[in-house]
């Protein structure tokens, strides 16, 4: 079997933890990567001793010396829409992975979506969306098996805009209708290990869609006695509850005859969190080659809407009062998310 060949944009955190479940792996085949700090570099050689693969400082030396089927873009928010853009420009023909959020601007990410071309496949990873488990709970919710869902509440830890932006995606793969309104409160800054260039915020957050349906966030700090890593779905007939970080699930008793969903649920319970990362991002790529059926990806017009909700909620918070949608271009600014 042919081997998927991948390159890499950025050799931070997330870059590393993949590199080293891809080398574990059987079915792909890391062809070179791009960073131009030389602290990344070192890092890279350090971590990596025994690798030979080429790390470059500028993609145009990537593309001219190496032969790759997809690109991974994970740097942090400010750059992804140039690169891409870079990529694009360039003529060359291959899937597009860009990490979350798309970009700090909704003005660029717009600027994006306008120059998208045929050859290119540009996703979003948002790896949830390739959850065996959720990609089941998205099909019990399209044909109403629990009636209508009425409500998405999840408290977790971290900041609204990295950790959030997880769950604030999920809401938008299980409900595609449009944003009435968001309202937040900010209630501290987040630690991030990026440093103090960027700033995100931990607090709550309400959405409002036009069918009614709501998601209520709660992002509160490591240390919060109000926190329960707990993620609930409220529909009309009965809750579904993923607890404990996502190591336990509830299902209500009209899903407990399916056999082949318990199987999913049990699969997603025994599953270790690095395990599900690297299930996730594996389909990810997969579907930026065009190699998997069956899943909702997040394209650019979903990570739009991410980010606007993210963009809304700061706007919001600012004036301690309900942003109602929609919005506009001429209220965009760049925000220091990562």
């Amino acid at each position: 079997m042919q081997k998927n060949k991948i390159a890499f944009i950025g050799l931070g955190r997330f870059s590393i933890n993949q590199i080293k479940n891809i080398f574990d792996s059987n079915n792909w085949n890391i062809i070179g990567c791009v960073d131009n700090s030389i602290n990344s570099f070192h890092r890279f050689q350090r971590l990596f001793p025994d690798c030979r693969i080429p790390v470059y400082d500028t993609f145009d030396k990537l593309r001219n010396n190496c032969d790759f089927d997809i690109v991974i873009i994970s740097t942090t928010a400010p750059s992804h829409v140039s690169l891409a853009k870079e990529i694009i420009n360039s003529d060359w023909n291959g899937g597009i992975l860009i990490q979350k959020p798309i970009s700090n601007s909704i003005s660029e990410a717009v600027s994006l979506q306008n120059i998208e071309k045929n050859k290119n496949t540009i996703l979003v990873d948002h790896g949830r969306r390739y959850s065996s488990f959720y990609n089941e709970i998205r099909k019990i919710t399209e044909i109403n098996k629990l009636g209508k869902l009425l409500k998405m509440e999840v408290n977790w830890s971290g900041s609204i805009s990295m950790n959030g932006s997880h769950f604030i995606d999920l809401a938008l793969m299980l409900n595609t209708v449009d944003i009435l309104s968001v309202k937040s409160n900010f209630t501290g800054l987040a630690e991030h290990h990026r440093g103090n260039k960027f700033l995100e915020f931990h607090g709550d957050l309400n959405v409002k869609f036009e069918n009614d349906f709501e998601l209520d966030l709660l992002m509160a700090s490591p240390d919060s006695s109000a926190l329960s890593h707990s993620i609930k779905l409220h529909y009309e007939k009965s809750t579904i509850e993923v607890l404990n970080r996502e190591n336990n699930v509830k299902i209500p008793k009209i899903l407990s005859d399916d056999k082949g969903f318990n199987k999913i649920v049990k699969n997603f319970e025994n599953t270790s969190k690095l395990e599900k990362s690297w299930i996730w991002f594996e389909k990810s790529m997969l579907a930026t080659l065009g190699e998997l059926d069956g899943y909702r990806s997040c394209d650019i017009k979903d990570a739009l809407k991410s980010l606007e909700i993210i963009y809304a909620a700061y706007l919001s918070n600012e004036d301690d009062n309900v942003f109602n949608f929609p919005l506009y271009l001429s209220e965009d600014r760049q925000i220091e998310i990562a």
